[in-house]
Protein backbone atom coordinates (compact mmCIF):
# COMPACT_ATOMS: atom_id res chain seq x y z
CA UNK A 1 0.00 0.00 0.00
CA UNK A 2 1.42 3.43 -0.86
CA UNK A 3 2.45 5.57 2.09
CA UNK A 4 -0.44 7.97 1.44
CA UNK A 5 -2.83 5.02 1.80
CA UNK A 6 -1.31 4.08 5.15
CA UNK A 7 -1.60 7.67 6.31
CA UNK A 8 -5.27 7.77 5.33
CA UNK A 9 -5.96 4.53 7.19
CA UNK A 10 -4.20 5.87 10.28
CA UNK A 11 -6.25 9.09 10.08
CA UNK A 12 -9.43 7.02 10.11
CA UNK A 13 -8.20 4.92 13.03
CA UNK A 14 -7.03 7.98 14.98
CA UNK A 15 -10.37 9.73 14.48
CA UNK A 16 -12.35 6.63 15.40
CA UNK A 17 -10.28 5.98 18.52
CA UNK A 18 -10.75 9.54 19.78
CA UNK A 19 -14.51 9.35 19.20
CA UNK A 20 -14.81 5.95 20.90
CA UNK A 21 -13.06 7.36 23.96
CA UNK A 22 -15.44 10.34 23.93
CA UNK A 23 -18.74 8.61 23.16
CA UNK A 24 -18.28 4.83 23.14
CA UNK A 25 -18.21 2.56 20.13
CA UNK A 26 -21.98 2.21 19.75
CA UNK A 27 -22.48 5.98 19.63
CA UNK A 28 -19.64 6.52 17.15
CA UNK A 29 -21.09 6.70 13.65
CA UNK A 30 -19.16 6.38 10.40
CA UNK A 31 -20.26 9.90 9.49
CA UNK A 32 -18.73 11.27 12.71
CA UNK A 33 -15.50 9.39 12.03
CA UNK A 34 -15.29 10.79 8.50
CA UNK A 35 -16.08 14.29 9.71
CA UNK A 36 -13.34 14.08 12.36
CA UNK A 37 -10.85 12.62 9.86
CA UNK A 38 -11.94 15.03 7.10
CA UNK A 39 -12.30 12.19 4.61
CA UNK A 40 -14.94 10.88 2.23
CA UNK A 41 -16.92 7.65 2.43
CA UNK A 42 -14.96 6.42 -0.56
CA UNK A 43 -11.74 6.75 1.42
CA UNK A 44 -13.28 4.83 4.33
CA UNK A 45 -14.62 1.94 2.25
CA UNK A 46 -11.29 1.62 0.46
CA UNK A 47 -9.78 0.54 3.79
CA UNK A 48 -12.71 -0.99 5.72
CA UNK A 49 -15.79 -2.97 4.71
CA UNK A 50 -17.91 -1.70 7.58
CA UNK A 51 -17.91 -0.38 11.13
CA UNK A 52 -17.28 -3.85 12.60
CA UNK A 53 -14.08 -4.20 10.59
CA UNK A 54 -13.03 -0.74 11.75
CA UNK A 55 -13.63 -1.84 15.36
CA UNK A 56 -11.47 -4.93 14.88
CA UNK A 57 -8.69 -2.85 13.34
CA UNK A 58 -8.87 -0.40 16.25
CA UNK A 59 -8.51 -3.23 18.76
CA UNK A 60 -5.65 -4.88 16.87
CA UNK A 61 -3.76 -1.59 16.75
CA UNK A 62 -4.47 -0.83 20.41
CA UNK A 63 -3.39 -4.34 21.44
CA UNK A 64 -0.20 -4.11 19.37
CA UNK A 65 0.72 -0.74 20.89
CA UNK A 66 0.00 -2.07 24.37
CA UNK A 67 2.22 -5.13 23.78
CA UNK A 68 4.97 -2.93 22.37
CA UNK A 69 4.89 -0.76 25.50
CA UNK A 70 4.95 -3.83 27.75
CA UNK A 71 7.92 -5.44 26.01
CA UNK A 72 9.91 -2.20 25.67
CA UNK A 73 9.41 -1.37 29.35
CA UNK A 74 10.22 -4.90 30.54
CA UNK A 75 13.29 -4.98 28.29
CA UNK A 76 14.57 -1.76 29.89
CA UNK A 77 14.06 -3.25 33.35
CA UNK A 78 15.87 -6.45 32.38
CA UNK A 79 18.84 -4.46 31.11
CA UNK A 80 19.09 -2.59 34.41
CA UNK A 81 19.17 -5.69 36.64
CA UNK A 82 19.62 -9.45 36.40
CA UNK A 83 17.56 -10.03 39.57
CA UNK A 84 13.86 -10.79 38.82
CA UNK A 85 12.85 -9.09 42.07
CA UNK A 86 14.55 -5.85 41.04
CA UNK A 87 13.43 -6.23 37.42
CA UNK A 88 9.80 -6.24 38.51
CA UNK A 89 10.22 -3.23 40.79
CA UNK A 90 12.08 -1.32 38.08
CA UNK A 91 9.41 -2.27 35.55
CA UNK A 92 6.62 -0.86 37.71
CA UNK A 93 8.70 2.27 38.36
CA UNK A 94 9.20 2.76 34.62
CA UNK A 95 5.44 2.38 34.09
CA UNK A 96 4.99 5.77 35.73
CA UNK A 97 7.12 7.69 33.21
CA UNK A 98 4.55 8.17 30.40
CA UNK A 99 1.97 9.50 32.85
CA UNK A 100 3.94 11.83 35.11
CA UNK A 101 3.66 14.95 32.94
CA UNK A 102 0.02 14.58 31.95
CA UNK A 103 -2.09 17.73 32.07
CA UNK A 104 -5.32 15.88 31.18
CA UNK A 105 -6.62 12.48 32.30
CA UNK A 106 -5.75 9.50 30.07
CA UNK A 107 -8.67 9.04 27.62
CA UNK A 108 -9.14 5.42 28.64
CA UNK A 109 -8.75 1.87 27.38
CA UNK A 110 -10.35 0.48 24.24
CA UNK A 111 -10.62 -2.91 25.90
CA UNK A 112 -12.98 -1.37 28.47
CA UNK A 113 -15.13 -0.13 25.59
CA UNK A 114 -15.26 -3.70 24.35
CA UNK A 115 -16.27 -5.12 27.73
CA UNK A 116 -19.19 -2.70 28.07
CA UNK A 117 -20.30 -2.87 24.43
CA UNK A 118 -19.18 -6.31 23.31
CA UNK A 119 -22.25 -6.87 21.13
CA UNK A 120 -21.10 -3.96 18.95
CA UNK A 121 -17.80 -5.66 18.08
CA UNK A 122 -16.99 -8.69 15.95
CA UNK A 123 -16.09 -11.96 17.70
CA UNK A 124 -12.35 -11.74 17.01
CA UNK A 125 -12.07 -8.69 19.27
CA UNK A 126 -12.57 -10.81 22.39
CA UNK A 127 -9.41 -12.81 21.67
CA UNK A 128 -7.39 -9.66 20.91
CA UNK A 129 -8.37 -8.13 24.25
CA UNK A 130 -7.97 -11.27 26.37
CA UNK A 131 -4.66 -12.25 24.76
CA UNK A 132 -3.22 -8.82 25.50
CA UNK A 133 -4.30 -8.88 29.15
CA UNK A 134 -3.02 -12.45 29.58
CA UNK A 135 0.36 -11.43 28.16
CA UNK A 136 0.68 -8.81 30.90
CA UNK A 137 -0.23 -11.45 33.48
CA UNK A 138 2.33 -13.92 32.11
CA UNK A 139 5.22 -11.45 31.90
CA UNK A 140 4.71 -10.29 35.49
CA UNK A 141 3.95 -13.79 36.80
CA UNK A 142 7.18 -15.08 35.21
CA UNK A 143 9.14 -12.57 37.31
CA UNK A 144 7.26 -13.48 40.49
CA UNK A 145 7.80 -17.20 39.91
CA UNK A 146 11.53 -16.59 39.48
CA UNK A 147 11.76 -15.18 43.04
CA UNK A 148 12.47 -18.17 45.26
CA UNK A 149 11.74 -16.83 48.75
CA UNK A 150 8.23 -15.38 48.46
CA UNK A 151 5.57 -16.18 51.02
CA UNK A 152 3.89 -19.38 49.72
CA UNK A 153 0.53 -18.01 50.85
CA UNK A 154 0.70 -15.26 48.23
CA UNK A 155 -1.68 -15.61 45.28
CA UNK A 156 0.88 -14.79 42.60
CA UNK A 157 -1.58 -14.78 39.71
CA UNK A 158 -3.80 -12.26 41.51
CA UNK A 159 -0.72 -10.19 42.31
CA UNK A 160 0.34 -10.31 38.66
CA UNK A 161 -3.09 -9.05 37.61
CA UNK A 162 -3.12 -6.28 40.19
CA UNK A 163 -1.11 -3.82 38.10
CA UNK A 164 -3.61 -4.12 35.25
CA UNK A 165 -6.50 -3.73 37.69
CA UNK A 166 -4.92 -0.59 39.18
CA UNK A 167 -4.20 1.01 35.80
CA UNK A 168 -7.66 0.27 34.40
CA UNK A 169 -9.37 1.50 37.57
CA UNK A 170 -7.20 4.61 37.58
CA UNK A 171 -8.32 5.47 34.04
CA UNK A 172 -11.90 5.58 35.30
CA UNK A 173 -11.18 7.55 38.48
CA UNK A 174 -8.87 9.95 36.68
CA UNK A 175 -11.53 10.86 34.13
CA UNK A 176 -14.33 10.94 36.69
CA UNK A 177 -12.43 13.25 39.05
CA UNK A 178 -10.55 15.17 36.35
CA UNK A 179 -7.25 14.36 38.05
CA UNK A 180 -4.38 13.36 35.71
CA UNK A 181 -2.07 12.76 38.69
CA UNK A 182 -4.19 9.91 39.98
CA UNK A 183 -2.81 7.22 37.66
CA UNK A 184 0.91 7.77 38.35
CA UNK A 185 0.18 8.10 42.07
CA UNK A 186 -1.63 4.76 42.10
CA UNK A 187 1.15 3.00 40.19
CA UNK A 188 3.74 4.43 42.59
CA UNK A 189 1.62 3.21 45.51
CA UNK A 190 1.55 -0.27 43.98
CA UNK A 191 5.34 -0.16 43.67
CA UNK A 192 5.62 0.61 47.40
CA UNK A 193 3.29 -2.31 48.11
CA UNK A 194 5.46 -4.61 46.00
CA UNK A 195 8.56 -3.44 47.87
CA UNK A 196 6.93 -4.44 51.15
CA UNK A 197 6.15 -7.87 49.71
CA UNK A 198 9.34 -8.54 47.80
CA UNK A 199 12.21 -6.88 49.62
CA UNK A 200 13.73 -8.30 52.82
CA UNK A 201 13.08 -6.21 55.91
CA UNK A 202 15.35 -6.50 58.89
Amino acid sequence: MPNSGKQTKERILDAAEALVFEHGFAATSLDSVLERAELTKGAFFYHFKNKAELGSALMRRFGAEDQKFLEATMSRAEKLSADPRQQLLIFVGLMVEPFEDLTEPVPGCLFASYVYQRLEFSEDVSKIASDTILTWRKRILDKLNAIDDLDPALDLEALADQLTVIVEGSYILSRLLGDPSLLPRQVKHFKHYLELLLLPHG
